[in-house]
This record gives structure tokens, sequence and C-alpha cells, in this order.
């Protein structure tokens, strides 16, 4: 039994936290690299995390707009006449100026303002959910290359068994106790344990290929790996029950993002109620000389605008983001409802895990009394040398198929860590953001 985990981990683009920083640009540190620095390397460098930091950065620059809308704007209006008019007055100016103001609603100015902020903080948290789920593949990730280690170790040995098993076959057909279809036999079970040995480095490959991609790192940088203690790197020492639901959902980003959501929307509703207000506007103007009017100077002027008649559109809007914020109020009840299905499914795994992983292990005794066995009836000259490799065989598949089912029960541990929001927080400091 063998599982294969290729570029599937690897195959959903994540976000970046600070500035743009592009591949293969020379901050690679020499050496092995933990589980740690490698995240800390993602999030100063991953390419993949570029749009989402970057959305993050237009937002904050629509905050600085509305910021700024709460002041009134200012325009300078002028004309010059070549051909000077006279009338009355005995010396007129040829142009005219005018400082003028577009039309100014100071609650709609200040209202957009904390929506903007809203936004912003929506964007902040988008992009830390998707910084979470590049720390969930990259912990994924060195879990499966410490397995797919040990499982490569294994089937070398399993090779070794093979080949032996092949010289004993020739040996057997050269006194004739064997036929050479029992050789070709052999030989056929050494080119298969050569292929599953090569499949298991073909993996190893392809998940640090998307590891260095999370990195930003080039495909020909070479990406060494400290896989010592690799459970204990990316669990930190985490059980079955270590983490809680109310973990999940204090530290979810999507249960946050819905709430800013319904709050951005309570102030969609107040901007619309802003609409029945006037616009103000001021203006500051000197003589117009078309004017006829038998002086100069500046005059100081001041105005609002208020709609009379929109066919309803503005108390029909009012309605609609009413209708709005009630879905928003779905959505996060949805969206809870989803965390708390989430974590008992995956409750759920690591407890299935569990069971499985307690049977392997306990497969894998009885494998190593049967060898044990194997190897006081040979040595009694009860089993053949045939037997007794056929144990040792079976041995190590149930050593393997052991190391397969720790590997799943480690991912449901973590995937538990990564639901709890405990993983990020461990990297990823959201107040800072």
């Amino acid at each position: 039994m063998m599982i294969w985990l290729s570029g599937l981990l690897f195959g959903v683009g994540v976000g970046r936290a600070d500035e743009d920083v592009m591949p293969g640009k020379d901050v690679f540190p020499q050496g092995r690299k933990t589980f740690s620095e490698c995240v800390r390397l993602a999030i100063t460098q991953s390419p993949f995390l570029t749009v989402s930091s970057l959305e993050v950065q237009l937002k904050r620059l629509d905050e600085a707009d509305s910021k700024y809308s709460l002041f009134p704007s200012l325009s300078l209006h002028s004309r010059y006449y070549f051909d000077q008019p006279k009338f009355q007055n005995e010396d007129p100016k040829p142009y005219t100026l005018a400082f003028v103001t577009d039309g100014y609603n100071p609650i709609e100015a200040y209202v957009t303002l904390q929506a903007q902020k809203l936004i912003t903080q929506i964007a902040i948290y988008g992009h830390l959910r998707i910084i979470s789920e590049s720390i969930h593949r990259i912990a994924s990730g060195f879990l499966e290359l410490d397995a797919l280690e040990e499982m490569g170790a294994l089937q070398r040995e399993v090779v070794e068994l093979a080949e032996r098993n092949v010289d004993y076959v020739s040996r057997r057909v050269g006194t004739g106790g064997a036929t050479p279809l029992d050789s070709r036999v052999a030989a056929q079970d050494v080119e298969l344990a050569n292929l599953e040995g090569r499949k298991i480095a073909s993996s190893k490959e392809t998940i640090q290929d998307g590891l260095k991609a999370l990195l930003g790192l080039p495909a020909d940088q070479v990406l060494e790996l400290d896989l010592r203690d690799a459970r204990i790197q990316v669990l930190d020492h985490a059980g079955p029950n270590s983490h809680t639901l109310d973990q999940a959902r204090a530290n979810s980003y999507d249960l946050k993002i819905e709430a800013l959501k319904k709050e951005l929307q309570t102030r969609n509703i107040k901007l619309a109620y802003t609409r029945f207000f006037p616009t103000f506007s001021l203006g500051l103007q000197s003589t117009d000389p078309l004017s006829g009017i038998d002086s100069n100077g500046y005059f100081f002027s001041i105005g609002f605008d208020l709609p009379l008649w929109d066919g309803l559109k503005r108390y029909r809007n009012v309605g609609r983001q009413e209708t709005v914020l009630k879905q928003f109020r779905n959505q996060a009840t949805q969206k809870d409802l989803d965390i708390v299905s989430k974590w008992k499914t995956g409750v759920e795994k690591a407890s299935e895990a569990a069971a499985e992983l307690k049977l392997a292990r306990t497969q894998v005794e009885l494998m190593e009394l049967k060898q044990q066995q194997g190897e006081i009836g040979y040595q009694s000259g009860r089993i053949p040398f045939s037997g007794l490799l056929a144990d040792k065989k079976a041995c190590l598949e149930a050593r393997k198929n052991a190391r397969i089912k720790t590997l799943e029960y480690d991912k449901a541990l973590l995937n538990l860590r990564f639901l709890s929001g405990e993983l990020s927080k461990a990297y990823v400091d959201a107040k800072v953001m």
C-alpha cells in the first residue's frame, strides 16, 4: 500500500506580507532550513503572496483618499478676455477668477471614511487568511517529506531483499531446485521494488519543487531542509485535544471578515440616508467684466443643492442596503455552521486516523514476531531461505504502511491546528498587520 503526495498540495496560489520580492532575488540564506525558517522566508519573499499584499496597499490608498475627502475640494476657474469689453466701469479687468468647491456633504464624507477603514481591515484579514493557508501547505510538505524519507529507506531494504532473493533463486536454478520461471519472477520483483523507490524519489522532488515555489526560489535553487523532529517542528507537541472549537471560532479570519462585512453594511445604510442631506458649496469670485457691474473686487458666496424628486431612488436604495445586511447576517451564520462542520469532520478524521495508526502498529508488532519465528525456523532448517525473505518483506511492508498511517494522523492533527488558527498565530501577529 502506498500513497503519492505530489503537486496537488501546492496547486493553489497564496499571498505575501511585505514588499514585493521577485523570485530569484539573492535573499536565500545557506544551510538547512527548519520549518519556522521556511515560514519566515515565505512571508518575506514569496511571489504568491503578492496579490493580496498589493490589495491591502490599494485599500489603504483608498482610505487615504477618504480621509482627505473630509475637507471640501477647491478648484480655480479663470477666464481671460482678449477683446476687453467697455462698460460703465472705468477700469474693468479683462479676466475673471473664481475659487469654488464641489458639492460637499460632511456627514457623507465621515461615514465614507469609516466604511473605507472597514474595507481596508477586510483586505488585511483576507491577506492573513492566505498567509495562514500557505503556512499550512508548507507544514504539510514538511510532514510528507519526512515520511517519504523514512519510506525511501524502508524501500531500499525491500530492494535489497528482492536482490538477495534473485541470488538465492539463481543458485537453486543451477542445482535444479528452481525453474527459470522462478528466476524471472524474482527479477520482476526487483524491478517492481526499484520502480516503487523511484516513485518515492519523484514524489519528494515534486513536493520540494512546490516548496521552492512557495518560498519564492527559482527552480534551479538548491533547497535543503532540516527534517529532524519534523513532527515537533510543525505540530509543536499538539495532540488531538490540544485545540478547541472555541479557538477555531475566535481565530477564524472568515468569521472576522463576515463580522466586518455586517458592520460595513450598517455604514452603507447610514451612507444611503446621507443622500437625503443637502450638499454645500462655497465660492470666491472676481467681477465678471461682461456682467456690466460698475465695481471691481471679489465676492464670497455659499449655496446648497437638494434633490427634490429623483423617482424615489434614494428611498429604494435604503431598502436595498437593508436587504444586503440581512444577506450578510445569513452568510455569517452559514460561515459559522461551516466552521463547526469542518471542525467536527477534522476531529472525526483525527480519531479515525488514530485508530488506523494503532491497528497498523499492531500489525507491525505481529509481523516482527512472525519474522522472529521465521529466523528461528530458518536456523533450525524448517523454513527455506525464501520463506525467511518473505517474512522480512512482509515486516517491511507493514512498517511502510504504519508510516503512512502515522503521516495521515499527523496531517489530521495539523488540520486541527490549522482550523483552530493557532498554526498561523505562532508565526503571524495580526495586530501588527
